[in-house]
């Protein structure tokens, strides 16, 4: 609600500064503008679900993910990928409570637990900062705990290939190791991934 009432106050500022600056014909065609963007911005038609509005996680591409076995509650699975990221060298530098914040944010209950982790080795990153300084775009990697409609918890990890393949097809930056450097954390996310 908070963002539709803000959205509200951004198009009624904006129909007075048209009515005030422009000619007659200008003022109509404005007012007719305002009057569409407003019906458009109704939460209704914002297409925001007050609750439930995640479906299936899915299995993405460009990530490693894995449901893990019924009965594993989330607070458990944040645990568990916890300390198989400590396990292979990796610490979670954030926390992000998808659920709280979308709460908080915008008034939506998303219905179900969702978390994304930040990921980092300190090693593995200052040797990619050291090959490309930009690839600081991509850290920490992000791993996504989320509880699906079923009730069963997935893990998801960013794939180090997928992340790094960006910055190796970037033309104006030379992206000399990150390839050999992706590889090696791949295998890594993938031993977290066995562990859980």
């Amino acid at each position: 609600m908070k963002l539709y009432s803000a959205s509200i106050s951004l198009l009624t500022t904006s129909a007075i500064a048209v009515r005030a600056f422009s000619p007659k014909p200008i003022q109509r065609f404005a007012v007719r503008q305002v009057a569409s963007r407003f019906v458009s911005l109704q939460p209704s038609a914002m297409n925001m679900s007050t609750t439930n509005s995640l479906p299936e996680y899915g299995s993405p591409s460009y990530g490693i993910t894995k449901k893990l076995p019924a009965g594993t509650n989330f607070p458990d699975a944040i645990t568990k990928v916890t300390e198989a990221l400590k396990d292979n060298g990796f610490g979670v530098l954030t926390e992000i409570d998808m659920q709280a914040t979308m709460k908080k944010k915008l008034d939506v209950d998303l219905g179900r637990p969702y978390k994304i982790l930040g990921a980092c080795s300190p090693k593995l990153a200052l040797k990619a900062l050291q090959n490309v300084p930009a690839v600081g775009l991509f850290l920490p990697c992000n791993v996504a705990v989320a509880e699906d409609p079923d009730g069963r918890v997935v893990v998801s990890i960013i794939s180090p290939e997928a992340m790094f393949s960006i910055a190796a097809q970037d033309k104006n930056q030379s992206a000399g190791g990150v390839e050999e450097l992706a590889k090696e954390v791949q295998v890594v996310m993938e031993k977290v991934m066995n562990a859980l």
